[in-house]
């Protein structure tokens, strides 16, 4: 089971990285601005939940 978490986080880094290189370099975002802020939220909770869940 991790194996596949590790493999789901890797291609979700690589595909939000690789939204960055589009963006240098066409000068324009694939995603909105309301996405990007969806995105980070949602990874900022987790790892605070995270925490919650699983040290405590």
């Amino acid at each position: 089971m991790i194996p596949l978490t590790v493999l789901a986080m890797v291609f979700g880094f690589i595909q939000y990285i690789y939204c960055f290189v589009i963006t240098r370099r066409e000068k324009r975002s694939p995603f909105p601005v309301y996405m990007h802020t969806f995105y980070l939220a949602y990874d900022f909770l987790f790892v605070d939940l995270f925490h919650e869940w699983f040290v405590e």
